[in-house]
């Protein structure tokens, strides 16, 4: 829905004075099957924060998806990773590569990462930060060992999701959320933090997202961007 709902909109952001705070719901349909397109009808609302850049645009939409999610009685763990940590990484490299890196570290398969990062001088330090689940705290250690080891803009990232984790565990203690760097976006067009939100007894997550901050500008009208989507039938 984000795509179509950024299309409708374009035309209100150079009339509007401050950031565009969006919310939706509706039925879509994905992977249809001719037996029974039925099974992949879901029903999904979310929110969108248009024209807020950087850490604190975020950190509002992050806290609001727990503030809801918690109104329904449910019990979350957040797990909270960056498109721009992979990017930093492998963004020079083929999209074929980096499709196929994607793949690997999506389902933590650290010796194929460790295969296909063969003969570069930063593999070990790579693997070990794609590999990386824990907790803010934990997470912030084990990437300043790595400073040394990492390239100086990926361990930057790195370090600065870790403090923005910290900080959502100050605003928000009670927080279940971690660190986790396999977490890359569910979309090509997320550009920074991305999160998914998992509730225990289910295979996939109830809740995503992330930001997109170059998805308006392919559409002519540059603009940052962060949103997420809750599935609320499957």
């Amino acid at each position: 829905i984000t795509l179509f709902l950024i299309k409708q909109v374009r035309s209100l952001l150079p009339e509007s004075k401050g950031p565009l705070r969006l919310c939706y719901a509706d039925s879509i349909l994905r992977h249809q099957e001719a037996e029974d397109i039925s099974r992949n009808e879901f029903f999904q609302t979310g929110v969108e924060l248009i024209g807020r850049s950087g850490p604190d645009g975020d950190l509002e939409v992050l806290l609001l998806l727990a503030q809801a999610l918690r109104a329904l009685g449910l019990s979350a763990r957040y797990h909270l990773g960056s498109r721009a940590v992979f990017l930093a990484a492998f963004g020079d490299l083929p999209e074929s590569s980096q499709a196929e890196l994607g793949h690997v570290i999506q389902f933590r398969d650290r010796a194929g990462l460790a295969r296909l990062l063969s003969g570069r001088t930063d593999a070990d330090a790579l693997v070990t930060l794609f590999g990386l689940i824990d907790e803010p705290d934990g997470a912030r250690q084990r990437i300043a060992r790595l400073k040394d080891q990492l390239p100086a803009r990926v361990h930057a990232l790195a370090s600065e999701l870790a403090d923005f984790a910290a900080s959502a565990r100050q605003l928000e203690p009670g927080l279940d959320l971690h660190i986790d760097f396999s977490e890359r976006g569910s979309q090509g067009y997320h550009s920074g933090i991305v999160f998914q939100a998992y509730l225990a007894d289910l295979d996939s997550p109830v809740a995503s997202g992330g930001r997109y901050d170059r998805l308006l500008e392919r559409l002519g009208c540059p603009a940052p961007a962060v949103g997420f989507s809750i599935m609320l039938s499957k």
